[in-house]
């Protein structure tokens, strides 16, 4: 496994470098960023510095921003150190020009040493151009390997729905956990095939909150500083991903109601790609005092919340 490339940023630019990071991670590169604010005259840490000099590369994110941050200027400078340390190791330093800030402000951070900066659109869409010239920088990719529009062009999709209906909060032995009705849908890419739609089943989350914020911890707050006891706490995290995991097929895909619209998506020509969908029905029910006031002649439209992800392609390769 490749040493994680450092990202060296400032806090004000956390969602840039947030989807950076995913963008990176869909191309198999690891991150390493830290989130803390350096007080002056503050030298930095040990652990720091270390992830600097064992890091394949080091990315600078410039930003206005970052043109007052005595933290960015402090690890570029541990950078260049290590750059020249590690000659004919390939370790580069890579500086990434947001908005603001021009070719000729390099010098604030590099001096004599100023490298060629990327410079990389915040707006919709441009990190996904951007992204190739940074690809290309980490030698993860040659120039001639630039996406063409067959590579993007959108492929038919073999639809799997988790549909949850009139969702709530059960309380049973003091335990509170959501659950909803819910229908499973295989919807072909042939248009010519039929749908299969399971019978209704009740689903009930077998994890609660405090599962739920330790999931949401790991995947959003754990890279910003993923050392010490954060570190312990993310394996303790992922020990328990499995159980979870299966937990959650047993509740929806493993029901026995599941099973032929499961079975029908799995057992579909190859020809298609495959998509596993959750589709959540928010509206809220009306009692009977909602009917009895003035307003409830007022009906807002049904809204959904819907999250997909890749899905596995056999009974096997899915938690069970």
């Amino acid at each position: 496994m490749s040493h994680p490339v450092f990202i060296s940023h400032t806090s004000k630019d956390d969602a840039f470098v947030k989807a950076l990071r995913e963008k990176l991670a869909t191309h198999g590169i690891s991150t390493w960023v830290d989130a803390r604010e350096l007080v002056a005259g503050d030298k930095l840490a040990s652990e720091i510095e270390q992830a600097i000099e064992t890091a394949r590369a080091f990315i600078a994110v410039l930003s206005p921003h970052a043109i007052n941050s005595r933290w960015v200027s402090k690890e570029i400078h541990k950078a260049l150190e290590v750059e020249a340390q590690r000659q004919g190791e390939g370790y580069l330093v890579i500086p990434v020009m947001l908005p603001g800030i021009e070719a000729g402000a390099l010098t604030l951070w590099f001096g004599d040493a100023e490298p060629v900066g990327l410079p990389i659109q915040t707006d919709v869409g441009g990190l996904d151009v951007g992204i190739i010239p940074l690809l290309e920088a980490l030698r993860e990719r040659l120039p001639d390997d630039r996406p063409s529009i067959r590579d993007i062009a959108a492929a038919p999709v073999d639809e799997l729905i988790l549909r949850l209906r009139d969702p709530h909060i059960e309380e049973r032995a003091g335990t509170r956990r959501a659950a909803a009705t819910a229908t499973l849908i295989y919807d072909p890419a042939d248009p010519g095939k039929r749908k299969v739609e399971s019978q209704r089943f009740q689903f009930t989350a077998p994890l609660g909150a405090i599962e739920h914020a330790e999931i949401r911890w790991y995947l959003e707050e754990y890279y910003r500083w993923p050392v010490g006891v954060f570190q312990q706490r993310a394996a303790r995290t992922e020990d328990q991903l499995l159980a979870w995991g299966q937990a959650l097929y047993r509740a929806t895909l493993g029901m026995a109601a599941a099973h032929n619209a499961l079975s029908s998506w799995q057992s579909a020509p190859a020809a298609a790609a495959r998509r596993l969908s959750i589709e959540v029905d928010a509206d809220p029910i009306l009692t009977a005092d909602d009917d009895a006031s003035p307003q409830s002649a007022i009906r807002h439209p049904s809204s959904a919340i819907r999250h997909s992800s890749p899905a596995p392609r056999h009974p096997s390769s899915a938690p069970r």
